[in-house]
């Protein structure tokens, strides 16, 4: 099958690297020039996977069409911030058949309008292309699945049958696969553990223990579940590999930039001066906000997401964030 990687971050060229070793013939599309000429050139994405060599023999390119021409499969690794304009730009190259599988890596909701990458893909593409788009997550630090560090993903979709041929596509025996049909919680899981990553990351930057931090992750998953369930999801999904799995690793790992960020805010640092002395997207930081405001519509509390959002957006001290969370009012432990 003839793949192409729409997105060279850190994980989109993790996948391409990861095809390629399975024999597949792949494309890897950089939205920028330069990049995609110094990923040519370097064969190494230095800001996202130092250390990791590109295949010579895989494509770089900036031109979409080249990168979509012949593609059985493309794997759309873009931040949510970008997705909508990315998946517009595909729908109007029209390199792509009525059976071309779609395979989304986006951890994020649109900013503005709350929705997930599948809705936002359905609204470009139509409804009838919904059993040929799936979604994939689960612990994917992208430069720990690069150096072939054993992990874990799960792909959702609609269709049984493609789900299946995709994960046969992508499973090896350093990446093991698992499908499900919860696409609406495999999603949220996978976009709203960086908002509790950050909160996690808030605690290192305060010095706290891991009884801090287990209680916050532990009380993070109660707010996913929450609210992924009001928004559609099934419970048993934030039990599983793009739940709990993703958010212990971007909540303790120092690769995670989410967890970063809120140990630089639990440090001091200003939100404006962290952001803009990075080339990487901060997905929490956005997503607090998204999933702050669909909490408010759905009335579902989310104390957690509450803080971490006045924090960045509100300018409220990490130390008072703290406080008032601690000071809440008792209750039962209940999700």
């Amino acid at each position: 099958m003839k793949c192409s990687v729409i997105g060279a971050g850190g994980f989109g060229t993790t996948m391409a690297i990861h095809l390629d070793r399975k024999g597949l013939p792949v494309k890897l599309w950089a939205n920028f020039p330069d990049l995609a000429a110094a990923l040519d050139s370097t064969r190494v994405n230095s800001d996202f996977l130092p250390g990791i060599t590109i295949p010579a023999h895989i494509p770089v390119t900036s031109d979409i069409t080249e990168a979509l021409t012949g593609a059985e499969l493309i794997i759309i690794a873009i931040p949510s911030a970008y997705f909508r304009q990315v998946c517009e730009r595909i729908y109007a190259a029209g390199r792509f058949s009525s059976q071309t599988i779609f395979l989304s890596l986006t951890k994020g909701i649109e900013d503005e309008t709350g929705k997930l990458t599948s809705q936002v893909f359905e609204e470009i593409f139509g409804k009838e292309t919904m059993d040929f788009f799936a979604v994939l997550s689960g612990p994917n630090l992208a430069l720990e699945i690069a150096r072939g560090v054993p992990t874990s993903s799960v792909i959702a979709g609609a269709s049984p049958e493609h789900l299946q041929v995709l994960q046969q596509l992508i499973n090896t025996d350093r990446f093991r696969i698992y499908i499900n049909d919860d696409a609406i919680g495999v999603q949220i899981g996978g976009s709203y553990k960086n908002v509790i990553a950050i909160a996690a990351g808030i605690c290192d930057g305060l010095s706290f223990g891991l009884n801090t931090k287990a209680s916050l992750v532990t009380r993070g998953l109660s707010e996913i579940t929450r609210l992924g369930v009001e928004l559609g999801a099934i419970p048993h999904t934030f039990s599983g590999l793009s739940g709990i799995g993703d958010l212990i690793a971007t909540s303790f790992s120092p690769l995670s930039r989410n967890r970063t960020f809120g140990e630089r805010l639990g440090r001091g640092e200003k939100v404006s001066d962290i952001l803009s002395g990075t080339r990487m997207v901060i997905e929490g930081a956005s997503n607090s906000r998204s999933f702050y405001r669909l909490a408010k519509t759905c009335g579902v509390d989310v104390p957690i997401t509450d803080q971490v959002y006045q924090v960045i957006y509100e300018s409220l001290s990490p130390a008072q964030c703290v406080s008032n969370l601690m000071g809440r009012k008792l209750k039962v432990e209940i999700y």
